[in-house]
Formats: C-alpha cells, sequence, structure tokens
C-alpha cells in the first residue's frame, strides 16, 4: 500500500495570522491606491487654485473691538416727572412718573442725542456715564415729530461717537445695538440690517426707519445702533411689541440734521407750507362736493399771508399729487415736507372742483418743537 505523506493540520492561531496579514496586505494596497488618488486630485487642485485670485473680505472684524470703541459714549438717561396728585388708596398721593432709556454722546462738549418720548415733560433728567459718573443733564431741544431730542451735560474727559453715514447702508450689513433694555445696563445684541424702510407709520406719522433684528427693548430707546467700523448708523427708537426680531432706528442723517437744528436754535427748522389742515376725502363727500375725483387730500384750512396761499390754493381744493407722488392723506404731505428744505418748491397737482391744476409752494420756515 503506497505511503502518503502526513498531512500537516492547521492550528487555530495560524488562522488568525493568515487573517491578520491579508488585511494588513489589503489595507496597505487600499492606502496605496487611495493616496495615489489623493495624490492626484490634489496636484489637479493646485493646478486650479493657482488661476484664482485672493479676495478680501470685509466681513470680518471684531464686535468686542467695535463695542469697546462706542460703549464709553452710550450714556444711561433716567428722567423723571413733575409731581401730580393723584387719587389713591389713601386719599390723594403724590405721585412722580420715572422713565429709562439710552442715549449718545456725539460731542465731547456735552451733548447727548436721545428720543424725545425719553425726556418729554422731565423735571428732572439725570444722565449716567458707562465710567460710573453721573451728571445732572438739561434738554437743549427736543422735537416730536422726528423724536429727537439733544441733552447737555457739564462734564470733561467724554468720549464722542461718530455720527456715519446712514445713506450707505445696505440689507445685510451688521448692525450692532448698544443700551440699558430694562435697566439692564450697558447691554449689546448684534443682528443685521433687515431693511431701510421709507413711509413707516409710527406713531401717526411717516417716517424713513432702519429696520434691524438686533434685539431693541423698552430702555433701549436713544441708544445707538453701530455699524462694523463702529460708527453710529441710527439711533435706536421703536420695537414692536410681541415681536422677535423686528426694530427700528432712526437714521444718523436724518438725527444729524435734527441735532444741529436743536443745538443752534433749540427747536427744528422744519420747511412751512401754510396748509393747516388736511383730510383724506372720501367718495361721499366727493359726491356731495360735486368733485371730479374720489381720492385725494382735501384742503380745509389755509393760514392766512402763508406760503400756500400766497401760491394760489384754496379751501377746498383736493391735493392729489406733491412732486409727483401721489397722495391721498395729511401725513403724506407731512412725510414731503419733512424730506424738504426751507426755500425748497412743492409741486401739487390739485383738483378744483372739475378742472385739474398745477399749483408751487415756495417752503419758508417754520418751527416744532420747544425750548427748555
Amino acid at each position: 500500500m503506497p505511503s502518503y505523506g502526513r498531512r500537516r493540520s492547521i492550528k487555530p492561531i495560524d488562522l488568525v495570522l493568515v487573517a491578520l496579514l491579508a488585511a494588513l496586505l489589503g489595507a496597505f494596497g487600499s492606502s496605496y491606491i487611495l493616496m495615489r488618488h489623493v495624490d492626484e486630485r490634489f496636484a489637479v487642485l493646485q493646478s486650479e487654485v493657482q488661476g484664482c485670485t485672493a479676495v478680501q473680505v470685509d466681513a470680518l472684524f471684531s464686535v468686542r473691538a467695535v463695542v469697546e470703541k462706542l460703549m464709553g459714549s452710550v450714556v444711561k438717561i433716567s428722567s423723571t416727572a413733575q409731581a401730580e396728585l393723584r387719587l389713591g388708596i389713601l386719599g390723594l398721593e403724590l405721585y412722580r412718573s420715572r422713565k429709562l432709556g439710552s442715549g449718545v454722546i456725539f460731542d465731547e462738549a456735552g451733548y447727548i442725542l436721545t428720543n424725545h418720548h425719553v425726556v418729554e415733560n422731565a423735571a428732572e433728567i439725570v444722565v449716567e456715564l458707562q465710567d460710573g459718573r453721573t451728571f445732572a443733564a438739561t434738554v437743549v431741544g427736543s422735537d416730536q415729530y422726528s423724536d429727537l431730542a439733544v441733552l447737555k451735560i457739564d462734564a470733561k474727559n467724554l468720549t464722542a461717537a461718530r455720527l456715519g453715514d446712514s445713506s450707505a447702508i445696505r440689507v445685510g450689513d451688521v448692525a450692532i445695538a448698544i443700551g440699558n433694555p430694562h435697566g439692564y445696563d450697558y447691554s449689546v445684541t448684534q443682528g443685521i440690517i433687515s431693511a431701510v424702510r421709507e413711509r413707516v407709520t409710527i406713531d401717526g406719522q411717516l417716517v424713513d426707519v432702519i429696520q434691524t433684528d438686533a434685539s431693541i427693548n423698552p430702555g433701549n430707546s436713544g441708544g445707538a445702533l453701530v455699524n462694523s467700523s463702529g460708527e453710529v448708523i441710527g439711533i435706536n427708537t421703536y420695537v414692536v411689541q410681541g415681536a422677535q426680531g423686528l426694530g427700528f432706528a432712526i437714521p444718523a442723517n436724518d438725527a444729524s440734521r435734527v441735532a444741529r437744528d436743536l443745538i443752534e436754535h433749540g427747536y427744528v427748522v422744519w420747511p412751512w407750507s401754510g396748509i393747516s389742515q388736511i383730510y383724506a376725502l372720501r367718495a361721499a363727500e366727493a359726491r356731495r362736493l360735486g368733485l371730479s375725483v374720489d381720492h385725494g387730500a382735501l384742503v380745509t384750512a389755509i393760514a392766512a399771508g402763508g406760503p400756500a396761499e400766497k401760491a394760489g390754493l384754496r379751501r377746498g381744493d383736493v391735493i392729489v399729487e406733491v412732486n409727483g407722488d401721489a397722495v391721498t392723506t395729511g401725513e403724506e404731505i407731512v412725510y414731503h415736507l419733512r424730506k424738504a428744505r426751507v426755500g425748497d418748491r412743492l409741486r401739487l397737482k390739485v383738483v378744483r372742483e372739475t378742472r385739474e391744476i398745477e399749483i408751487v409752494i415756495e417752503l419758508e420756515a417754520g418751527s416744532t418743537g420747544y425750548r427748555v
């Protein structure tokens, strides 16, 4: 019987070693193929990148640096109204209302911008600086139409903020709000410029505003809305209660104009048209008056000797356009007045009974606000 060599048995440890060796060889091979592929792809990317141009990203900035630059210019304002007697639980009680707000030092001489509604009817105003110093403030002038006021403190070593060009802002720009919301002193929130809006109705008036989602709350009124360069581009003024990320600021260019007038005159020199009273025309009134239009701003009173009377405007006239823009309310006409300057002309398209005529009013100097 032929003899066969004895077959060698394979132990479990040998199987493990063989499997491990196979795995190592496989991994090495895969790694080699992968690295070769990556090297080839990287070489392609390098050749593609060589033809690109470096781009400077302006959006990279330090919020902390901006805040540190501006924080000393933002102040806390506490205004107390005159005492008045009110009927309480124990009879007549002396009551004094108090408001908290913010302000912006815009001149090292001690001039501070804030909102009219923060200091309205105030008998006493106290300004607190970031360094802890407090000062009694006087009202240089206050204007209810723009909701702006200028205060003055007698202080040295002040840091004045720079008012930027609000006409240069664009939707999507960085916006930083600094103020004292709900008494939480010197709070900072960051967002963007959500919109630059014209003819927004606030407190019954049409105004231009900057809309931002940077958190603005009661107490922020009068505070600074700042761009990435550390310039004040707006004065925080209004927030929609119950809404999230819906705050508004007065553009810095408008605030600067108002501040100059308040410092120079104690009031704002708004252009005056001499139109004393206007109503939005209704269809029923138009039929009763026999007018050929059923919409527009109905003139019901004109100041004697004023610009409107000099230009030939009459009671009963219906203004349908101002400088080419259709109007239906007195608020829209006031908006055009606030955008104009003394000496400018308003071109009115007017319906008188059934005739359409053009009247040009040369605006004269008027005034609003109050002196203290």
